[in-house]
């Protein structure tokens, strides 16, 4: 999508789509630096991708639109093709943790 695009919807501004979500650990809202780092940032996605919240520049304003948040929203929320998440094998997690501990003595810790 296009900035020209993005300007022919609702434009709103970071603080006024952090209000669009619920706070988390007992925040009434997402903070707006929040919002921007999903602009600039990205959010990964369980499969790897990048999602990033698309934005215009206004000057110094940032702006989103209602409808690039649906979007984002949208593309976070889509179930990973294999419900099957990864595990180490016992082995690979004790081999992993081996590491751990010896690089933590070669540290002094």
């Amino acid at each position: 999508m296009t900035a020209a695009d993005l300007l022919a919807e609702e434009l709103i501004s970071l603080a006024a789509a952090a209000r669009l979500f619920p706070g988390a650990r007992g925040a009434v809202r997402v903070n707006p630096a929040t919002v921007h780092r999903w602009c600039t940032k990205g959010t990964r996605t369980p499969d790897g991708n990048v999602v990033k919240l698309e934005f215009v520049r206004a000057g110094c304003r940032v702006l989103t639109s209602r409808q690039a948040v649906a979007r984002y929203v949208a593309a976070l929320s889509v179930a990973p093709e294999s419900a099957e998440i990864p595990t180490r094998s016992p082995l690979a997690r004790k081999r992993a943790a081996d590491a751990a501990a010896a690089a933590l003595k070669a540290m002094g810790a």
